[in-house]
């Protein structure tokens, strides 16, 4: 079974190559025009992983995003450097959309079918039924993170949407390498169960590889 919802995100590398590295140091000492060139820079990959977290069309990923880089802000002085500064920025806008859905979760399922269905940020090059694989891939997998317990779902996402190894949620997460294994196990097998009760999507899946 494959799990993966899009190709990860490029590796942090060696950080000392960090092309935004002068503007964090300028961020962080209160260069008011380093921080607008900064948050430019940033804003389009955060976006990006907000609209994976919410759905892609979903009403207030703009307004996700403006708490996600106010939270960046907050946070960017206690960054070491310890990956590429847009790593740990995309980080942010993770953990911050993944609290946006907890919270909505209790009031609505928020149109997710609507904003799971559109299909833009979708390699346009694909099939229609590779892009309908990937819409319901992504479909269930936002499910999965909204029933998971919060521990869990954090750690399948790291993995899934933005894209960082085992190696590095234990060590953003301060956590065993063993238990984020046993947390992706959870999160793995909870998707493989939503998988194989969708019947629409296992008669797409038997139509691709048929």
């Amino acid at each position: 079974m494959h799990f993966a919802t899009r190709e990860p995100e490029p590796r942090p590398d060696d950080p000392s190559s960090d092309d935004l590295a002068g503007l964090v140091r300028q961020v962080i000492a209160g260069d008011e025009k380093a921080t607008r060139a900064f948050l430019a820079a940033v804003g389009v990959p955060m976006l990006s992983v907000v609209r994976r977290v919410l759905g892609s069309s979903h009403p207030e990923a703009e307004d996700v995003l403006q708490e996600a880089m106010l939270g960046l802000l907050d946070g960017l002085p206690r960054f070491r450097g310890e990956s590429r500064a847009v790593h740990f920025a995309n980080r942010v806008a993770l953990f911050t959309a993944m609290a946006a859905r907890r919270r909505w979760r209790t009031r609505t399922r928020f149109l997710e079918d609507n904003a799971d269905g559109a299909l833009s940020e979708i390699d346009p090059a694909i099939s229609p039924l590779e892009a309908a694989i990937e819409s319901r891939r992504r479909q269930t997998l936002r499910r999965v993170l909204d029933d998971l317990p919060p521990k869990s779902a954090d750690v399948l996402a790291m993995h899934f949407i933005v894209g960082y190894r085992v190696e590095e949620i234990a060590a953003a997460l301060q956590i065993p390498i063993n238990t984020v294994w046993s947390r992706l196990r959870v999160g793995k097998e909870a998707f493989r169960r939503r998988v194989e009760n969708d019947a629409q999507f296992m008669d797409d899946l038997a139509r691709r590889n048929g």
